[in-house]
């Protein structure tokens, strides 16, 4: 009986089955024992847990990043790097140290034109002709002029219609060589870099931030702004009211005055507000009182424009829409004052706005900017866009590697690196 059960068992073992069954026995166990590992190792965070202490809770609840943070662009942020989780008085260090490493990899730059064609080729065939400015030619009798949610409109009649150019100031596609996109993040606060931005052939800013007491860190110059209808609780005359919903509630001498400071450059009226849209009755305003040339958004534009993007979450930022007009209409674009966290890669705790000291939480309801950033330096890479991060020097010491003409430029390749193809 001995002998027979040994001769049962060597059959057995010279079965393929039998080893078939043993290697698949022990590779389940080896998986096993190696997800009990990860799942109890604190350097295995995802950034829903992970991320959100990176810019002091800037990107907590944000829809866009339950997924392991594992974009290429911005590896060197990430924390999911397998290293003991830091204690948290030393977090900040850490995190820093990840922000210098991408802000040195952003110094490396080189514009180029071909991705820039190539971009505005494409995104103009997503828009299918869908221009940013309401015109006369693009905007029929007894149409809906909607706000950027699509919750407020407007029937464009006659009297309206006639209120809108003819067609948009920007259709003769018409490009400039250099443009600066000047957003409004704390990042600008201290930089020097407002005889930079003064350099450039078109200069956007956002949301008529105030000009004067600023030049020093962002400029003066000013060819293209915007304001939404958000803005205009700036404005408001009775405090106790929330929302500028008519006239009754606006400060007018108060607008027209802060708008007078930009004199003849462009105005883009941005109907983001879901409770009232006053778009021709602003457009009317300032077409008798002041010498700006004032426009109205096309909600369209925008709501294609995030589709493009892959910015759905949440409503674009005026930045990002700024920065999509940017590219229709410019060769070599730089960004400023764009940057989505509370302290920079030195450790200088930023304000949310470079002119006032916003709380971070302010926007965090309506605007994703980590996904946004993201966008933006992945543009970066492709050279159809410059994020500028950092102080701005002269000659002397330039710390940020621009210069601000193409010869300047060719001058200082030693900080510049070319990104073709």
């Amino acid at each position: 009986m001995g002998k027979s059960h040994r001769n049962f068992i060597l059959r057995i073992r010279r079965s393929p089955l039998f080893w078939f069954v043993t290697v698949c026995f022990f590779c389940t166990t080896m998986i096993f024992l190696m997800n009990v590992y990860v799942f109890s190792n604190p350097a295995n965070a995802t950034v829903k847990r992970d991320v959100q202490p990176f810019a002091g809770g800037l990107f907590k609840g944000a829809a866009s990043l339950k997924m392991k943070f594992k974009h290429p662009v911005i590896a060197d942020l990430n924390i999911n790097k397998k290293e003991a989780k830091p204690a948290k008085t030393n977090r900040r260090l850490v995190l820093q140290k990840r922000m210098a490493r991408l802000v040195s990899k952003l110094r490396v730059w080189h514009p180029n034109i071909t991705k820039v064609m190539e971009l505005q080729y494409q995104i103009d065939k997503y828009l299918n002709g869908t221009e940013f400015i309401s015109s006369q030619e693009n905007t029929p009798l007894g149409s809906l002029y909607n706000d950027t949610f699509f919750n407020k409109s407007i029937v464009v009649d006659d009297a309206k219609r006639r209120l809108l150019p003819e067609r948009s100031p920007f259709a003769s596609n018409k490009r400039y060589k250099t443009c600066a996109v000047v957003g409004n993040g704390g990042i600008l606060r201290n930089s020097s870099c407002g005889p930079e931005i003064d350099e450039y052939d078109f200069v956007l800013r956002s949301n008529m931030q105030p000009l004067e007491g600023f030049e020093a860190d962002a400029g003066s110059k000013v060819n293209f702004t915007t304001v939404s209808q958000s803005l205009m609780t700036t404005y408001r005359l009775l405090e106790n009211e929330k929302f500028v919903l008519n006239f009754t509630n606006l400060n007018i001498t108060k607008f027209i005055t802060a708008l007078e400071k930009y004199g003849s450059s462009y105005l883009l009226w941005i109907p983001n507000s879901k409770v009232s849209n006053l778009a021709f009755e602003i457009l009317q305003l300032v077409q008798e009182t002041t010498k700006s040339k004032v426009m109205l958004f096309n909600s369209k534009h925008s709501q294609l424009i995030q589709q493009y993007l892959n910015l759905t979450q949440r409503s674009i930022s005026t930045g990002m829409t700024l920065t999509s007009i940017a590219i229709s209409l410019c060769d070599e674009i730089h960004l400023y004052g764009f940057w989505p966290f509370t302290f920079n890669y030195k450790g200088t705790n930023l304000p949310m706005h470079y002119t006032e000291n916003l709380l971070w939480s302010t926007y965090k309801k309506y605007h994703d900017f980590p996904s946004e950033f993201v966008q933006l330096i992945k543009l970066h890479y492709k050279g159809v866009l410059r994020l500028h991060v950092e102080e701005c020097y002269d000659d002397d010491g330039n710390n940020d590697g621009y210069v601000g003409n193409n010869d300047k430029k060719a001058s200082n390749s030693n900080t510049m690196t070319v990104q073709q193809g």
